[in-house]
């Protein structure tokens, strides 16, 4: 490989070769700032204005931006995990069916103890009784649900067939287990679904066999098949469609996965202030000197909460705020079980004297205080269980939009462009960026055009239209400053970068070293290349590469640059350059490994942070505590499953991991034999940080997302 080189360094020949490649690297990467939908009926839907890569079909995805093999594997292997817990739901769903008509359960589908003598003259007539049970069932579910009958009859009929031509019950109960056992033990991928199915098949079953493949086609067909499924209505009794009955029937849709810590404490006090500093969006609390003057708390009520005095807490700064006034602009939706509701809270939160303990003290459902829209206090009773979740679901909805989606994937892929438009493959910021954007110019294109599509899984989950989703996203994004976001300075601004005064904020504790090991990296390594200030002013396609950064036909960045002698902002010294790396190779890694990765073992159940609330938040004190309460305010069944499975998903790939730029790689990365002592240290470094957090991690609820050997490199799912 190739020794990377400044262009000022170069040779007129070796300069005239990369303006040639860059020349050529700009009509692969061009800026798009508007996306257009056509949407069924014709009509086009254009969302807000924002820089992303210009992808159509004149102009597709270039080659090299596309997933390697290792990572489909990767989200393969995930999804067949899935995928099997999603057969047993299913498998239960039509179980139901059977055991309804028969009277008391039998011990399994086929009846108690058939099938395990061996005689075969005792299992003479099983197949026909069992085809006869299947079809009564659906008989009955076809009443039930006429309307649903066309959605449903496609997957009903490939059930049957299978069933119709087994030899015997007992090679199609065997068939069913080995599927399953296959799907767990993960060995044979996607093609199982087809193998196993084929196998009970006679060979002239040409027909049925084409019926089957249509179910093994990919995991995202498979997916929207189950949902259709889940449309009868038989599916409400095994807690996958309608409304839930209990909070258990939550947990039921867990069934070859694992159902996640968080059930256990969904949702007490303490459980909802740690989501603020340990959970899936620790990006919002910061210390207040004074109240909002739109969230009107009630000192007494505070003293009463807190045993202190509401002015002396403000001045001794330990009262903490979440402001979620940014989801203002969403426009509730009802796409596509019913009418959803959004509420942009306000939540106050205090540390008693001791600093030990963050508690919540009062919550206020809407920006505008007045008679139908109160503050909450702890004491409220039921009225307060239900503020905590609304405030759950706005955490879910800007976490989504903009913590997850505007501040990383999206602020991440303007810098993925600019690299490839401006500099050589033989510069050295190339080479150091080019690990760090992998997948994500790819994954972005993804979300965009199939996750938050019109139609599409955001625009089902998540509370509001998808225009005004966007909107939320773009205007989030268009309102950051750069250098403010950078973390120290993030922190600071928000008043909780002093461990002495605000101790347990697990997020922060494990970020900072992260930063830091990062920082010393960037610097030890661009310092092989730029020797002053200097070489970074005189480096053409660096200062061209700032320049389609901050530009309005570029990339847009606000904030991005230092200020110079006479107030304008640019790229002049490499401590800045350090910075700015720093915070790109950060956000594509660590950061997005904050918000990412608890959507695995938080969001994904549904109670826990529910993507959209269903009645209105409440608007009075309504009395004691119920044992039902949220349940009709709780996403229905349905959308928790599609939640369940999207979280578990986009949360449980890990593909590359920081500081590992050798990893799927056939010869070392960097070719120049002077970054290896800087890498080595690096590497060091991150073993050492990794031991801090574990350290930490025994004296703490166990937070997991920052440890190095779980960051991947790169925004790649």
């Amino acid at each position: 490989m190739t020794t990377p080189t400044l262009p000022q360094d170069s040779s007129s020949e070796q300069l005239a070769a990369r303006q040639r490649e860059i020349a050529w690297a700009q009509t692969l990467y061009t800026w798009a700032h508007s996306y257009t939908y056509k949407l069924a009926d014709g009509q086009q839907l254009k969302l807000a204005p924002i820089a992303v890569l210009a992808v159509d079909e004149q102009q597709p995805l270039p080659e090299s931006q596309k997933l390697n093999l290792v990572q489909i594997l990767e989200i393969i292997d995930q999804g067949i995990a899935l995928l099997s817990n999603v057969i047993i739901n299913v498998t239960n769903l039509f179980n139901v069916g059977a055991v309804e008509l028969d009277g008391p359960p039998p011990e399994s589908f086929l009846g108690p103890n058939e099938g395990e003598t061996g005689d075969r003259t005792e299992h003479e007539g099983l197949a026909a009784r069992l085809r006869e049970r299947v079809e009564q069932a659906v008989e009955q579910v076809t009443e039930r649900v006429e309307q649903a009958v066309e959605k449903v009859s496609d997957v009903v009929d490939d059930i049957k067939t299978v069933i119709n031509v087994a030899e015997d019950a007992d090679e199609a109960a065997t068939a069913a287990e080995t599927l399953l056992d296959e799907l767990r033990s993960h060995r044979r991928g996607l093609d199982v679904l087809s193998g196993l199915v084929h196998e009970a098949l006679d060979d002239d079953q040409v027909g049925a066999r084409g019926r089957t493949d249509e179910l093994t086609r990919g995991i995202g067909e498979i997916f929207e098949k189950v949902i259709e499924v889940l449309l009868d209505a038989a599916a409400a009794e095994v807690g996958l469609f309608g409304r839930p009955k209990a909070m258990s029937d939550y947990d039921r849709q867990f069934q070859a996965i694992v159902v996640p810590n968080v059930t256990a404490v969904t949702m007490t006090d303490d459980c909802f202030a740690r989501m603020r500093v340990a959970g899936p969006n620790p990006l919002l609390i910061r210390k207040i000197d004074a109240l909002p003057q739109n969230f009107p708390v009630d000192p007494e009520r505070f003293e009463s909460a807190t045993g202190e005095a509401l002015d002396a807490a403000l001045k001794s700064g330990r009262v903490y705020l979440v402001d979620y006034q940014a989801l203002g602009v969403i426009e509730p939706g009802d796409f596509p079980a019913g009418q959803k509701y959004i509420s942009p809270a306000l939540a106050l939160f205090a540390l008693g004297e001791d600093l030990k303990a963050l508690r919540p003290v009062a919550i206020q459902c809407s920006q505008t205080p007045g008679n139908s829209n109160p503050v909450f206090y702890p004491d409220d009773g039921e009225s307060w269980e239900l503020a905590k979740y609304h405030v759950q679901s706005a955490d879910g909805n800007y976490h989504e939009l903009i913590s997850h989606l505007g501040l990383t994937h999206l602020l991440i892929e303007p810098f993925a462009v600019a690299t490839h438009r401006n500099l050589s493959q033989q510069h050295p910021l190339f080479r150091l960026l080019l690990p760090h954007f992998q997948g994500t110019l790819f994954i972005n294109q993804a979300a965009i055009t199939s996750l938050i599509n019109p139609g599409g899984t955001v625009d089902k989950l998540l509370a509001g239209t998808i225009q005004s989703d966007w909107a939320a996203t773009t205007t989030a994004l268009g309102d950051l400053s750069f250098n403010d976001h950078m973390l120290p300075n993030d922190l600071a601004t928000r008043g909780v970068a002093d461990k002495a005064k605000f101790p347990d904020y697990p997020y922060r504790d494990d970020a900072m070293p992260v930063w830091e090991a990062i920082k010393g990296w960037v610097r030890d390594y661009l310092s092989i290349y730029y020797n002053d200030d200097a070489a970074v002013t005189g480096d053409m396609e660096l200062q061209a590469w700032y320049q389609d950064l901050v530009l309005p036909e570029g990339g847009g960045i606000k904030g991005l640059g230092e200020l110079g002698p006479t107030g304008e902002l640019g790229l002049r010294t490499l401590g800045y350059l350090v910075d700015v790396v720093t915070m790109v190779i950060f956000t594509s890694s660590a950061q997005h490994a904050a918000v990412n990765f608890p959507q695995h073992v938080i969001m994904s159940y549904t109670p826990a942070m529910p993507l959209a609330m269903y009645a209105p938040a409440p608007t009075q004190v309504s009395g004691p505590l119920s044992p039902d309460t949220a349940l009709a305010d709780l996403p229905p069944l349905q959308m928790a499953l599609v939640q369940l499975l999207v979280g578990q998903l986009l949360g449980g790939v890990y593909f590359t991991r920081l500081g590992d730029y050798d990893r799927h790689q056939r010869a070392p990365w960097f070719g120049d034999p002077r970054v290896d002592a800087p890498l080595q240290a690096f590497q060091n470094k991150l073993r050492e940080v990794e031991r801090e957090i574990g350290a930490r991690n025994l004296e703490r609820p166990c937070y997991e997302f920052l440890l190095p050997s779980r960051i991947p490199q790169s925004i790649n799912i």
